[in-house]
């Protein structure tokens, strides 16, 4: 408020400015009324002097006519004076006695004007004889002393008005200007600009005011760079003891302090909490008396106390291993914690803080996250991760001892899992594991591998005893029976079993080991154990398919396969055209020479290599037919095999239906066959892929039908067209009564079910004519028609006719 009145009040230029105006005015003022007086003082002088004279002429005018009282004479004397004498406004003439005689007076006179009246007696001879007045205007007088006073006024304006500019510059310059500088600086200083200075210039006053200012400016400065850096002190010491308040109370740690004896001084709310003693009580006493710790694993108190070996040693202490805390209401925590002394400014220790927190949900956490880390969720059995942890401490264990690897895959668990669902095969596997658990030694480490593949490890077991082990839980498995939902189902194990010497072998030797051993067991017939022995044929066979494995891997990269068609013709026809025909793949090695099948088949599908060959049969397939127009018109069906790896694949289909999008090829023309045994060891995938592909118009066949033992209950659940009847049945026909019977009840069933059936393997014209009595509708095999490559067929197809001797295909 103060400064906004200051900013209202008037500058001191115009200060200046009003007082020096003020005064020239003064004085030219003063100056006009001194000259009007001198004006008015020599008018009248000049009015005596006149009128001296005026009064002279009347007295010797009116002397005679005075003495004889001529009242005529006199009144002419007078009127001829006041007419010569304008300024005249009165002429009064009186006896000795005061009788006026004569008297002239102006006309236009005012009675209020003011008028200057002289008198004068008439003496002669010393005797008085009357008395003459005469009375002038001071209107004259008063208009010379008016206009002398206006030209004095107007003479002294001019220059005083130049004075005043020049005093007004020159005051502005060397006071007002300087002036307004440290003003200026003054009023940055008030708003709290305190770096600029001002430089002493102009009078000696103004310099020591500007030093005044400068020292201020300084002094202020200082003061307040000194009240700051209190300030700024007051605020972190005051900040440091509320966030040492605040932080103590509501930190998620407990925090207990001590002096120097190990006494308690001090617990925040945590503290209290988590050892069941209030700060009241706890005070005074003993840190070990309120923090009462014992080993996690064995219960028993922890006597190096973390505080005491901080007081001691001056060091920051941290509690090593597993720690639990007895509260004081009988509560325990795992807890983690740390000590440290507290020092005075000399660094003498005046006491300790202990800092600990609750880690009881962590250590549960870790501890559970650590299980599913280690454990199958499905089994509680030690998983993959932790049974190679497990065997390569075993192998590294420096104690020599002979051990023992077992590797278990279950038999008909996929019959299980598909025909029943996950939920039947879940329990199957948690009935198994439970089963195996009870064969075992306590110290026999049991792991799910994954899906239905299990290991043991044998640790300290002679070749003899793990060899029995491994029977008993061969034999268990066995004579278990499986029952959901009233089916019983029966499971057999293939074990592979490897026995191994700590330091002898690593990880993946004994690993690769147990592998082969398994395969070996269940290419033997499944259901039984397989002990593996560096010399073994069948190891050496699967190393050899292993080779089969890298050539058909560099085949596929080169395009060394080669697709070939063989006829499938139907019985009842006279003359067979070449329409309908399965596809089949060869492979040429490297040096050229033809491959069969059978050669590199089985490596392809026991190393899961069937998918990629199923794409690259499919792909250069329909490509092919698309590249020829009219074989494509004239093909009624071609059959082309898909392995169990495609039937699983979920993504095979979309590249199927990709494949008829980009080749135009017509999906009624193709026939897709799956094997008997891929489709009930993946039921419910088979199922969806014959459903798939028959609503894009497909056909599909049950290939080497009769070998399953449930052929027919699985068949009413499968939309094939074909049923392949198996070649080792039509094969023998001819001879053997029971393959006859087999192969005519396996017609019968499928054309009650409205199926086509093929038979496999026709190498004569006896089995031929003997499947046409029995009323099978297509032959297939070396008897009918030899393989033939896929371009030579389009030769054969412009054939009119067939004749099976010429082998044309």
């Amino acid at each position: 408020m103060s400064d906004q009145r200051s900013r209202n009040g008037f500058s001191l230029a115009f200060l200046l400015f009003l007082a020096l105006t003020l005064a020239i005015i003064g004085v030219g003022f003063a100056s006009g009324l001194i000259a009007a007086r001198m004006e008015r003082q020599r008018l009248y002088e000049e009015l005596a002097r006149h009128n001296a004279s005026v009064l002279s002429m009347l007295r010797a005018s009116l002397m005679e006519p005075l003495l004889s009282e001529d009242i005529p004479v006199i009144r002419t004397v007078i009127e001829q004076v006041a007419k010569a004498e304008p300024e005249l406004c009165e002429i009064l003439v009186t006896n000795e006695e005061g009788k006026e005689l004569a008297a002239w007076r102006d006309p236009g006179l005012a009675r209020s004007e003011a008028l200057i009246r002289f008198s004068d007696d008439v003496v002669f001879e010393g005797e008085r004889f009357g008395k003459i007045s005469i009375a002038w205007t001071a209107d004259h007088i008063a208009t010379l002393t008016q206009d002398r006073r206006v030209h004095v006024w107007v003479a002294t304006a001019i220059p005083l008005t130049v004075l005043l500019v020049l005093v007004l510059l020159i005051v502005h310059w060397l006071a007002v200007r300087p002036l307004k500088r440290i003003y200026r600086r003054i009023h940055r200083l008030a708003q709290g600009d305190l770096q600029q200075t001002l430089q002493p210039r102009g009078s000696r006053e103004l310099r020591l005011l500007a030093d005044t200012v400068n020292r201020t400016v300084r002094l202020i400065r200082e003061h307040k760079s000194h009240q700051e850096e209190l300030k700024r002190a007051y605020e972190n010491a005051y900040e440091a003891k509320e966030m040492a308040e605040v932080t103590l109370h509501s930190i998620g740690d407990a925090v207990i302090t001590t002096d120097r004896y190990g006494r308690v001084t001090y617990l925040n709310p945590v503290a209290e909490k988590l050892t069941g003693w209030s700060q009241s009580d706890a005070i005074g006493r003993f840190i070990g008396e309120v923090f009462f710790i014992v080993d996690g694993d064995t219960g028993e108190r922890i006597v190096d106390d973390p505080v005491v070996r901080a007081l001691e040693t001056g060091e920051v202490v941290l509690l090593e291993g597993y720690a639990k805390l007895n509260a004081r209401d009988g509560q325990q925590y795992v807890i983690e914690d740390s000590a440290a002394p507290i020092r005075a400014r000399d660094g003498h220790v005046l006491g300790a803080v202990l800092v600990f927190h609750d880690v009881t949900e962590q250590r549960r956490m870790a501890e559970e996250i650590n299980y599913q880390a280690t454990h199958d969720p499905l089994t509680g059995l030690f998983n993959r991760r932790a049974f190679e942890i497990k065997l390569q401490q075993l192998i590294e264990d420096i104690e020599a001892g002979e051990h023992a690897l077992l590797y278990l895959d279950l038999d008909q668990f996929k019959v299980v899992n598909d025909t029943c669902g996950h939920a039947a095969g879940d329990a199957l596997l948690n009935q198994l594991s439970g089963l195996m658990r009870a064969k075992l030694r306590s110290g026999d480490i049991l792991a799910r591998l994954g899906g239905d593949e299990f290991a043991v490890i044998l640790p300290h077991c002679p070749l003899e005893q793990a060899l029995s082990c491994a029977e008993k839980l061969r034999q268990s498995i066995q004579e278990f029976r499986f029952v959901w939902q009233g089916n019983t189902f029966a499971v057999g194990v293939s074990i592979g079993l490897v026995p191994f010497q700590s330091g002898r072998q690593s990880l993946e030797e004994i690993l690769s080991a147990a592998d082969q051993a398994c395969f070996a067991a269940k290419d033997s017939g499944r259901n039984r154990v397989h002990m593996y022995q560096p010399d073994d044929r069948e190891l050496a066979r699967r190393r050899q398919e292993m080779h089969w494995v890298a050539r058909i891997h560099r085949a596929l990269e080169r395009h060394a396969f080669e697709l070939y068609a063989q006829a499938i013709v139907s019985i009842a026809e006279s003359r067979r055209k070449l329409t309908h025909y399965e596809i089949l793949l060869r492979m040429y090695t490297e040096e050229g020479e033809l491959v069969p099948p059978g050669a590199f088949l089985p490596a392809a599908e026991r190393y899961d290599l069937m998918g990629l060959i199923d794409r690259w049969v499919v792909e250069q397939y329909f490509a092919w037919l698309a590249g020829n127009p009219e074989h494509l018109a004239q093909l009624r069906l071609a059959g082309i095999n898909i392995s169990g790896v495609s039937v699983s694949d979920r993504h095979f289909l979309d590249f199927v239906t990709q494949q008829f999008e980009k080749t135009g090829i017509p999906p009624h023309k193709i026939c897709f066959e799956i094997t008997e045994t891929v489709a009930i060891a993946n039921l419910n995938n088979a199922k969806q892929m014959i459903k798939s592909l028959k609503d894009l118009g497909c056909r599909f066949a049950l290939d080497d039908f009769g070998t399953g033992m449930s052929s027919f209950g699985y068949l009413k659940h499968m939309e094939v067209d074909f049923l392949k009847i198996d070649g080792g049945f039509v094969k023998d026909i001819v001879r053997d009564p029971i393959d006859r019977a087999l192969v005519k009840a396996i017609n019968e069933v499928g054309h009650i079910m409205g199926k086509q059936t093929i038979a496999e393997f026709v190498e004569d014209d006896e089995i031929l004519s003997l499947l046409a009595e029995i009323g099978v509708d297509y032959a297939q095999g070396y008897g009918v028609a030899k393989p033939r490559r896929l371009q030579d067929l389009v030769a054969a197809c412009h054939e009119a006719a067939y004749n099976p001797s010429q082998s044309v295909l």
